[in-house]
């Protein structure tokens, strides 16, 4: 038989401590996060079960150039449980990496930012709506100055 049972003996001193430096599908574009770059997990109480459910997307990147790359983004989930000797059947320790592809596809397209003309229309669209705000509430105010006026005189509305 090829496959050999392991004792808790065996197992006990595994430890599944790890850190991935890396990890990433394809060519990376600006603005990109890989969230299981830089990830240190340690395993302080012995050995465990350390998973990583990963979800792919697929994701076509274009630049204000027109140049397009062809990669992936993907979000993860972390599971981690630990062997204890006291379980009846326990798992071995294990690191593993489980992923999925979407069969969807994100385009993310860079524009170019405010041109002067829309950044000046917008300015003046601003400056307008402060002064039509400031001749309303001068209105108001305006208005009921002069109704305690009339009321001090005496004067019915």
């Amino acid at each position: 038989n090829a496959q050999q049972m392991l004792s808790w003996e065996d197992v006990e001193h595994f430890n599944v401590s790890h850190r991935i430096n890396r990890l990433s599908f394809g060519d990376d574009f600006p603005g990109q996060v890989n969230p299981l770059d830089e990830v240190e997990r340690s395993s302080p109480l012995g050995p465990g079960i350390a998973r990583y459910f990963v979800k792919v997307v697929p994701t076509v990147y274009r630049d204000l150039k027109g140049k397009t790359v062809q990669s992936n983004q993907f979000a993860s989930t972390e599971y981690f449980k630990p062997v204890r000797a006291d379980d009846r059947i326990f798992q071995v320790p294990i690191i593993a990496i489980s992923y999925d592809i979407t069969p969807l596809r994100v385009k993310l397209t860079e524009k170019r930012g405010l041109t002067l003309v829309s950044f000046l229309t917008r300015c003046a669209a601003t400056l307008g709506g402060v002064f039509t705000v400031a001749g309303m509430v001068d209105k108001v105010l305006y208005q009921s100055q002069r109704l305690l006026k009339k009321l001090e005189m005496g004067k019915a509305i």
